[in-house]
């Protein structure tokens, strides 16, 4: 046999590879069966030699070649009908081969997951990614459509009939504003925080504000590189809600009313609400204190320069000096009549109760100073940590905080997500709500998505906050509603039977009852139902398990 001089000369190692594709069982067969008819008629006194070494040739293929997996790939709608088809080939093929039942499709390949080089300047770790090549093979046993692997791993899929991988993809400028909601302990602030960090794996600036101090743990995942975290308290954080973040005067004037309203109501019981008079005081001496500054210059550039508390109130002071003599003025657009003795006696009232609490009493050190709070964004992760916050003062450090954040992204364009855990802290007040629904509107235009967490729609659409008109042109919908409607995706962890039904008839046609059931369900298994949610995206719902990766699962587990 030419083979086996070709061993047996051999003067050293050698390395033989054979290729199976040189093995053509049906011609072997055809050989053999030729031959063995020989035999049988006598025809030729080598038909024995020949039919032994045609018998051999085919000990070989089917021992000592290798072995061939051929892969059988069966979709149906129905698990039951799937299953007969699956014992059906089974049984059919016994015969030719071992058959081995898996359920799946090509996408279910991705549990094995390996490291694929992380982006520069990041901290050790890994982005879990399906490679091609299960969803390529696949697709020659005629499967309909390559799983695609772009985005931001998510989970795998708990659906029967086809389990595959979910992706959240964030394609250039499109919109990805997102809600994530949730019980209390079903996961939605880990999937939250493990979302984030893999945002920042692929290179998008990530900042999230969050009232429970759990982005500590955020910051242990990063190894406290290329993250820089700030936590609010009255003992080291100095705000000043005079701060320039508007380009526009009109603007800015509304934005530090909302703050005032936030600021005189130190009990968090109910947000202050301005007379005409108040608001005309208030407006003129805003233009007085800022008045002999550069608005962009100086102002909007370095927030060390911006006026004092202190300073507003003398400027107060001298619009009640000046205003007394007056007989009748005009407050902004509307042109509503306030007399002179009006706007000075609430210019004088409103300098004395500012003054009171905020110039000469205990909370001065906090407000009567320029603001200390790192508002630049320079790093790839930036955490705000407000649990040490009053609870009745966090939708005034919240809104303030946003507001900077709001007056960076239009300054600095790029690609990052804005992330508000525990939105209700904005729909306490209208105003917040509106701004909040206003960033959604316009942050996109810089790059940015707004990603909002709670635990049911009632942040949103339920309590009186989130009632306040929004920017839809003309239409009367509210700033929750608004969130809601121009939300990209929607992700949705264990909840309360009504908040998952309530949720499913929102999203008619998207989010299914059986989709509102299984949120029911894992919202009441403490067992088995941490991590299983619904995430809502293009137009349809898939039940999904959120899965973390092992350097996830050890920082992030207990948010």
């Amino acid at each position: 046999h030419p083979l086996a001089q070709a061993i047996t000369s051999a003067d050293g190692p050698m390395v033989i590879c054979i290729d199976a594709r040189k093995v053509h069982p049906e011609r072997v067969t055809a050989s053999a069966e030729f031959w063995q008819g020989m035999i049988l008629n006598g025809q030729d006194r080598n038909a024995l030699l020949a039919s032994e070494e045609a018998e051999l040739a085919l000990t070989v293929r089917d021992e000592a070649v290798h072995h061939v997996r051929v892969l059988f790939m069966l979709l149906d709608k129905n698990v039951a009908t799937l299953r007969e088809r699956v014992e059906s080939l089974r049984k059919t093929s016994t015969q030719y081969m071992k058959v081995d039942r898996m359920l799946g499709y090509q996408a279910a390949a991705a549990r094995t997951f390996g490291p694929v080089a992380k982006p520069p300047g990041m901290p050790a770790g890994h982005f879990n990614t399906l490679s091609r090549a299960p969803a390529v093979f696949a697709g020659m046993w005629g499967v309909g459509r390559e799983q695609n692997a772009s985005g931001f791993y998510v989970g795998v899929s708990v659906d029967e009939v086809a389990p595959h991988v979910y992706y959240l993809d964030w394609k250039g400028n499109d919109p990805f504003h997102g809600v994530v909601l949730g019980r209390t302990g079903k996961g939605k602030t880990v999937g939250a925080q493990a979302l984030a960090w893999r945002m920042a794996e692929q290179g998008i600036q990530v900042v999230l504000l969050e009232p429970q101090g759990h982005s500590r743990r955020l910051l242990q995942l990063a190894g406290g590189k290329h993250v820089s975290y700030s936590k609010l308290s009255y003992e080291t954080t100095q705000l000043n809600i005079l701060d320039v973040v508007y380009e526009n005067p009109t603007d800015q004037y509304d934005h530090v009313i909302t703050l005032l309203g936030l600021l005189l109501d130190p009990l968090g019981n109910n947000p202050r609400r301005f007379n005409n008079a108040e608001v005309a005081a208030i407006r003129r001496a805003l233009q007085l204190t800022y008045a002999r500054y550069d608005w962009d210059g100086e102002l909007l550039a370095d927030h060390r320069l911006t006026p004092t508390l202190e300073i507003l109130c003398h400027k107060l002071v001298l619009v009640a000096e000046q205003a007394a003599p007056a007989l009748i003025l005009t407050v902004g657009e509307t042109q509503l009549p306030v007399t002179g003795r009006q706007m000075a006696s609430a210019a004088a009232g409103l300098a004395e109760e500012i003054e009171s609490l905020y110039v000469h009493g205990d909370y001065a050190g906090t407000f009567n100073v320029p603001t200390n709070l790192d508002l630049t964004l320079k790093e790839r992760i930036v955490l705000f940590d407000f649990s040490r916050v009053p609870e009745r003062r966090r939708p005034l450090f919240y809104y303030a905080t946003l507001a900077g954040i709001n007056h960076q992204v239009r300054r600095q364009p790029r690609q990052r997500a804005i992330i508000v855990d525990e939105v209700h802290y904005m729909s306490q007040e209208a105003s917040l709500m509106t701004f909040l629904a206003n960033m959604v509107k316009t942050v996109r235009t810089f790059g940015a998505a707004v990603v909002m967490i709670d635990q049911d729609l009632e942040a949103f659409i339920g309590v009186e906050g989130a009632q306040a008109e929004s920017m839809a042109a003309g239409l009367n919908v509210t700033a929750g509603q608004f969130i809601l409607n121009n939300a990209s995706w929607l992700v949705a962890f264990g909840m309360k039977r009504d908040a998952a039904y309530r949720l499913a008839s929102h999203f008619k046609d998207e989010v299914l009852p059986s989709h509102a059931e299984f949120l029911a369900r894992m919202g009441s298994d403490d067992r088995h139902g941490k991590g299983m949610a619904v995430v809502r995206a293009g137009g349809k719902a898939d039940m999904i398990y959120w899965q973390l990766r092992p350097s996830e699962a050890e920082h992030l587990f207990g948010s």
